[in-house]
């Protein structure tokens, strides 16, 4: 059996209704992802700005073994350790140590509460900001507002505020 020829996509999803129904649906398959873009303490190095890759499917803090060799953060062991796999682009192996994360935005309108980031030798983004994270931090994804809001405050902290405050 032979397979049809491939179609181009915007011929696969037309316009965005849906003649049977005259519903109208999204013609968007894929989103670009939730990037926090932020400063991570150290007590050695000074951090650059770098973006995050907000993950609420991640049951996990991840952070790249570069960024915190480039960070000089304390590494410390895991109780026990965690078999990594691809879904993070982690490449497998074992994790055996994790570091303390706290973020601060560029304009320093927002300050994370400290958690616990697993070390890890590869990874799709040098931090992902998984759902422990999201948790601890009181954060919420408004996906259709493509936000991050603070539920105590509804403070979007992707978006920087008019005037950026002043640093810690």
């Amino acid at each position: 059996v032979e397979s049809p020829p491939a179609m181009p996509l915007s011929n696969v999803l037309g316009s965005g209704s849906d003649p049977e129904t005259d519903e109208c649906v999204s013609p968007t398959l894929v989103s670009p992802p939730l990037h926090l873009r932020g400063i991570i303490h150290s007590t050695s190095a000074s951090s650059e700005v770098m973006d995050m890759l907000i993950d609420s499917g991640s049951s996990a803090d991840l952070i790249r073994e570069e960024v915190v060799t480039r960070l000089q953060l304390r590494q410390r062991p895991l109780n026990s350790p965690l078999v990594l796999n691809n879904v993070w682009d982690a490449g497998g192996g074992v994790a055996t140590e994790w570091v303390k994360l706290r973020i601060t935005t560029p304009s320093f309108h927002w300050n994370s509460i400290t958690c616990h980031a697993v070390i890890v030798p590869a990874l799709v983004a040098p931090v992902i900001l998984g759902l422990p994270f999201l948790e601890i931090n009181h954060l919420a994804i408004d996906a259709a507002g493509r936000a991050l809001r603070d539920t105590r405050s509804s403070l979007d902290i992707l978006t920087p505020p008019d005037r950026p405050n002043s640093p810690p």
